[in-house]
Formats: C-alpha cells, sequence, structure tokens
C-alpha cells in the first residue's frame, strides 16, 4: 500500500533477473528485438528492476547485451502443430520478406539470425489435409497466407513471386538429390513442397531472457565504471551472465549458470556480511 520499508544489510545479492519484458530497456539496448517484446516468453516480471537498481548505485552494465531466443512462433499457439513437419524446427523452412532462405534451418539456435530480417514466414504445403485445415482457419496478411501457386503465394506474403517460386523449387530439387546446395542443411531434415494449396506462415522469435547484466568479478562482485569491486553488493543469473554467452543461448544452460552464480555470489556476500 503506502508504506515504505527499508532494509539495510551488510550484503546485497542482485537476483531479480532480467529485462525481457521491459520494452524501454529492450530498445535502448537492442532495438531490433523490441517488436518480440509483447510476446515475449519470459516471465512478466523480467521489467530489469535490479538493474535499475544497480545502475543506481554505480555499478557498471556490460556494453552488449543481448536477447536469448531459442525457438519461434506463430500468431496463435493452435497454429503450432500444424505448421510443422515430421521434423519439428529442423525440418521448416524459412523464407524471409523476400522470399529467400536466409539461414540454415537446422541450427540448434536461428533467432538471431531471425532478429535481422523485416519479416519471417515459415513455408509449408497442403499434404496435411488435417494441418491445411487448421491454417486455413487462421488467414491474414499477418498470420498465414495461401497460394495454389508459388507465385500466388509469393505475392500474398508482399515477396516477389519469382523468389518465392524460385525458392520452393530449389528446394524440392535439393530434397530429391539429398543435399542443400544453399546452406548445408541436414538431407533428413528436408520438406519437400509439392502439394497446392501452399501456405505462408509469420512466426516471430520468442524472447526467453536477457544476456547482459553488470561487470563482475570471479565471485560475482558487482564492479563500479572504474573496474572496482562495490562494497556490498553482489548479482546472479541473468543480472551477471554476459561472460556465459556470445550471441546463442543453449536451452537450460541458464539454469546451471543461476546455480552456480547464486551460489558464488551468496558464498562471498555471506563471508563479508559475517566479517568485522
Amino acid at each position: 500500500g503506502k508504506n515504505r520499508f527499508t532494509f539495510r544489510a551488510k550484503s546485497v545479492v542482485l537476483a531479480s533477473g532480467g529485462f525481457a519484458a521491459d520494452l524501454m530497456k529492450v530498445t535502448s539496448r537492442q532495438p531490433r528485438w523490441a517488436v518480440y517484446v509483447e510476446r515475449t516468453g519470459a516471465a512478466k516480471t523480467s521489467t530489469g528492476d535490479g538493474l535499475t537498481m544497480g545502475l543506481q548505485v554505480g555499478a557498471k552494465e556490460v556494453s552488449d547485451s543481448w536477447l536469448m531466443g531459442t525457438q519461434f512462433a506463430p500468431a496463435y499457439p493452435e497454429m503450432t502443430a500444424a505448421m510443422l513437419g515430421p521434423r519439428g524446427f529442423a525440418g521448416a523452412t524459412l523464407v524471409n520478406e523476400k522470399g529467400l532462405r536466409f539461414v540454415k534451418e537446422d541450427l540448434p539456435n536461428i533467432t538471431s539470425e531471425m532478429s535481422q530480417q523485416l519479416d519471417v514466414w515459415l513455408l509449408t504445403d497442403s499434404k496435411d489435409p488435417e494441418k491445411a485445415k487448421t491454417l486455413r482457419n487462421y488467414l491474414g496478411f499477418d498470420t498465414v497466407v495461401h497460394g495454389s501457386t508459388p507465385e500466388e503465394l509469393g505475392r500474398r506474403m508482399g515477396a516477389r513471386a519469382d523468389n518465392v517460386k524460385q525458392t520452393i523449387e530449389k528446394l524440392n530439387a535439393d530434397a530429391a538429390a539429398g543435399k542443400d546446395t544453399a546452406f548445408g542443411r541436414d538431407p533428413i531434415n528436408f520438406t519437400s513442397l509439392t502439394q497446392a494449396p501452399y501456405f505462408a506462415v509469420k512466426v516471430r522469435p520468442v524472447i526467453s531472457g536477457t544476456i547482459g547484466g553488470f561487470a563482475v568479478t570471479p565471485d560475482f562482485q558487482v564492479l563500479d565504471n572504474a573496474l572496482k569491486p562495490i562494497q556490498g553488493l553482489w548479482a546472479a543469473g541473468e543480472l551477471a551472465n554476459r561472460a556465459f554467452y556470445n550471441r546463442v543461448y543453449e536451452p537450460g544452460t541458464s539454469l546451471l549458470i543461476a546455480y552456480a552464480s547464486g551460489r558464488a555470489a551468496g558464498t562471498s556476500a555471506a563471508k563479508a556480511a559475517l566479517s568485522k
């Protein structure tokens, strides 16, 4: 309510998570990801409160924060099963707003590449009538479009029709030959597109967290702008994980960092608090 409480401690560990659900923080650090904040997979409470508090006492934030993304999704969850083939995400064919493939789709993480496109569409066809029926229920310029030919599909996507035609023809030829001549995708992950009508599902990266936080010592004590430890202040988890990632995040690894950094920060903070 209206009451305000102040707690004083010899040691404080900031462990409030990242800023993946805060539009302004994402926009100021990685503006290309801002359009995905509305449908973030991170907790709604991931608003960077610990980051704000640390900055207020002179903590040094890393200069190259990034966003964790491990998957992509359509506008409505009900569409997911209908848009994927037997190999799941690895078997998907993704194209950008130009109607061209831009990534090796079976890489463990492709959301960074996706974030660099204006739009991303997943191409599929009507081999499975039930899946096609589901996609028809969501037709719309920003969800799913379809076409009786690749050219018609391209026009409805807003892409160059000849690009989409060439992309599908090359995909089918490579699938038949068992070799991805464009990106080297494993042939087992190919799904040819041969049954009209064709569908294009607009998909977007799903943000699951942030890579960034503060510069810290090996025991996770927070550093100031002169790279000197701030007395009594530690950080863990997403508030101190930049040293462990480049721009790629593998699912589950944040748990290991949370456990390890939390234990190290807690041990060091407790030792400092108990010392005379």
